[in-house]
């Protein structure tokens, strides 16, 4: 191997071992595919909840809403739970606020950034009619302290999930505990799911920084060798036939076509064909 290869061998390495490993979901069931809230303490005020596999129909929404159905965003089943946060009985929200908690904890690496979060999404085929969320009344605490600030969105009702996450650093704990507070913001009673929950680590600025580095200099070696290699080769050109010729005794394979072309005359000769 050239000693611009070997570089090249080099550099790649390196740049390769600056790529952050695919971050490690620190949660236990975090896509709910036991069929249950296996590893989680479940809390809160809600009523209605469960795990169910993705279709399944749950009564008792408001009216507006219609048909509701559990959704999932991977594999089969999601999470979910009947929501409202303001008391109204004639709205349905008899008990409100309506909060279904699911708490963990993990361990973590003191000092450590991190990103808490999970995926929501509404699935109301009778009537499409989209979940308005609000953050503060949904929540991710960590040891106790909310992470989000007051950011609504509405989830539109055909299913598809929205990412909701927060960054926080692990300081001096080598554990904390999450909580996830999954409520609506409306009177009505609404089916909100939740699916593929998380919390992992945040890759290293510098590690992004030095993989950047190490395939832009990995680019530049490998131009510098191709135009090396050009320039040395020089521009390519064909024998001529006085070169051919003087080559010829020195075991050459150059061959005369003069020489190796048959006579059309010979062969008729040979043939038994006379001329008139």
């Amino acid at each position: 191997m050239r000693a611009p290869s070997r570089l090249l061998a080099v550099v790649s390495f390196v740049g390769l071992g600056a790529v952050p490993a695919a971050a490690q979901n620190l949660l236990t069931n975090s896509g709910f595919e036991t069929g249950t809230f296996a590893g989680y303490l479940v809390g809160g005020t809600a009523t209605q909840y469960g795990v169910a596999i993705a279709g399944t129909v749950v009564g008792g929404t408001h009216a507006v809403y219609g048909r509701s159905e559990v959704a999932a965003r991977s594999g089969q089943f999601g999470a979910y739970a009947l929501v409202c946060q303001s008391r109204d009985v004639l709205e349905g929200c008899l008990d409100g606020p309506e909060v279904l908690t699911l708490t963990q904890t993990v361990a973590v690496t003191p000092g450590a950034q991190y990103e808490l979060g999970l995926w929501v999404g509404a699935r109301t085929p009778g009537s499409g009619f989209g979940v308005s969320v609000q953050n503060g009344f949904f929540q991710l605490y960590v040891d106790g302290l909310g992470l989000l600030g007051p950011s609504p969105f509405v989830l539109p009702g055909d299913g598809t999930f929205q990412r909701v996450a927060a960054s926080f650093s692990s300081g001096t704990r080598a554990s904390v505990t999450v909580t996830y507070a999954l409520t609506g913001s409306g009177t009505g009673r609404a089916l909100l799911s939740a699916d593929d929950l998380f919390v992992q680590v945040v890759p290293e600025p510098s590690a992004v920084v030095l993989l950047g580095g190490g395939l832009a200099l990995a680019g530049v070696v490998r131009l510098r060798q191709r135009w090396s290699e050009g320039r040395h080769r020089g521009p390519r050109r064909d024998l001529t036939d006085a070169e051919g010729r003087a080559g010829r005794g020195r075991g050459s394979h150059w061959m005369d076509p003069c020489r190796t072309a048959r006579s059309p005359l010979a062969s008729s000769s040979r043939l038994g064909n006379t001329r008139p």
